[in-house]
């Protein structure tokens, strides 16, 4: 049986949020080449929806003002004022709603793609194929390892229905 954690281990989150800086990272370096205010509007972008996630979610969570997988339960507690429980399992979440997120991969790779058309550089072709993987398929397990020990799981998450098509 899996354990489900009231709160997260630090080591756990740590590496959660080093990955996601990474990804981050990584993303900005690829957009270096179209100007620096570039690469720094999409880290802000980033950020903005980190606490677009925290206000829209992390307030409602079970998690709130605990630490979570990735932190943020703390973090919104810092920031936002506690919301209602009931809400978080009621919101809908669609493929939709996760475009957003996913654009923090989709445009660098798209970006690059760009500029590797227009001259090839074997750097940025390993830093597009980095995040690609970093992005979709270890993100995947990392969610999976934070929504395998959630306790907001079993008090219900939007974002597990859609995962797991219930």
């Amino acid at each position: 049986m899996t354990k489900i954690y009231e709160s997260y281990p630090a080591t756990g989150v740590i590496l959660i949020n080093l990955f996601n800086a990474i990804i981050a990272l990584l993303g900005a370096l690829i957009l270096l080449p179209y100007g620096v205010h570039v690469s720094l509007l999409y880290l802000v972008y980033v950020l903005y929806l980190e606490f677009q996630i925290m206000w829209g979610g992390c307030v409602n969570c079970f998690y709130y003002g605990k630490m979570c997988f990735c932190g943020k339960g703390v973090c919104a507690a810092k920031l936002f004022k506690k919301g209602d429980a009931k809400k978080f399992s009621q919101k809908q979440i669609t493929w939709l709603t996760l475009l957003p997120t996913f654009m923090i991969v989709i445009l660098p790779i798209v970006c690059g793609a760009i500029l590797l058309a227009i001259e090839f550089d074997w750097i940025l072709l390993a830093a597009i194929v980095a995040i690609g993987i970093l992005g979709f398929p270890a993100q995947g397990i990392t969610h999976g390892w934070g929504c395998g020990h959630c306790k907001q799981r079993e008090l219900g998450c939007p974002a597990e229905k859609l995962f797991q098509k219930k």
